[in-house]
């Protein structure tokens, strides 16, 4: 990473995991990464957590108060980083369900990645995709970044402000807070049909595991019943917010992309390959991403930057 990139971290905790396993893992990443201004804000996202656990320098702890799940806690983790002083690059937005759905996605975070969100700029993560185009609150949120483990530019996060796009009253007036009638829980996409037809059938799909158009589902789907509820409906205001966040980003003009695509670009040489691969994302995120995840595209990439830059060597030797 070049000196000019700097790093602050937010990481929200619920679980009561004993010593914060995630939380060691990312920071000993990062700090594997080679980056040396990193400021950490953990966020006890509920009472009685045991006190934070962790090698990383200047840790400061926040509480949250998980109105919006984990969202709501990152908002609070960035203002009381914000208030300290901190003025980085790019932040890193983790929780600890990274061991659960984030650790493949962990060893790209290199200083390669965090110059790319930096310099390209782009929002980085682990990118989903439903089976088709989907629209949301008058988004389309077809592709959306997982939130528990998220690179975004500093510019970019003040654009969107706030990171809890539906707050608890809004999402009330959307999804009921009691238990749906007997008809929804028989037909689950009856339970989310404020928030459109077809986000509706595939969130209810994922949710409780009914369903053939998705590939998997929630590991912790389930029939839609008043004891499961409370929960199904809490996931469901998780992903509207990771959702939204996404669509959001980019209608500001921030590209979200895989981890992947940006460790790829970011272990180009300094050739006109990766310049043109750059100028390529910007123009055209969406199609760029679609691309990198067809196999062997970057390694073709990787092996176009090499031969240009060992022409160039070569022909500087003949000149020089």
């Amino acid at each position: 990473m070049t000196a000019r990139t700097t790093l602050a971290i937010v990481y929200v905790r619920w679980s009561e995991q004993p010593g914060d396993a995630p939380l060691s893992m990312l920071t000993d990443q990062i700090a594997r990464a080679g980056t040396t201004s990193t400021a950490v804000c953990v966020v006890d996202n509920r009472a009685g957590l045991p006190p934070v656990t962790t090698n990383a320098p200047r840790v400061a702890i926040a509480v949250g108060n998980n109105s919006a799940r984990e969202f709501s806690g990152y908002d609070q983790g960035v203002r009381c980083l914000r208030a300290a002083g901190s003025s980085p690059d790019v932040w890193l937005l983790a929780n600890d369900r990274l061991d659960a759905y984030g650790l493949d996605a962990l060893a790209l975070l290199s200083d390669h990645s965090l110059e790319v969100a930096a310099t390209l700029p782009c929002a980085l993560g682990q990118v989903d995709v439903w089976p088709g185009r989907v629209q949301l609150l008058g988004f389309d949120v077809s592709p959306w970044a997982r939130s528990n483990l998220l690179l975004v530019p500093d510019h970019a996060l003040r654009s969107v402000g706030s990171l809890v796009s539906i707050d608890a009253r809004q999402f009330g007036a959307l999804v009921t807070e009691s238990p749906p009638e007997p008809r929804a829980m028989r037909q689950p996409a009856r339970a989310f049909e404020n928030l459109g037809e077809t986000w509706s059938t595939l969130a209810a799909e994922w949710l409780t595991g009914t369903g053939s158009r998705l590939r998997s589902h929630w590991y912790k789907a389930a029939p839609i019943e008043p004891s499961t509820w409370p929960e199904l409906r809490a996931k469901a205001h998780s992903i509207v917010n990771e959702q939204l966040l996404s669509a959001r980003l980019r209608r500001n003009g921030t590209p979200v992309l895989p981890l992947s695509l940006a460790a790829t670009v970011g272990s180009l040489p300094s050739t006109g390959v990766r310049a043109i691969t750059s100028a390529t994302i910007r123009r055209w995120p969406a199609a760029a991403a679609s691309v990198a995840r067809t196999r062997g595209v970057g390694r073709v990439v990787r092996s176009c930057a090499s031969v240009e830059s060992s022409i160039r060597a070569g022909v500087r030797g003949v000149l020089g």
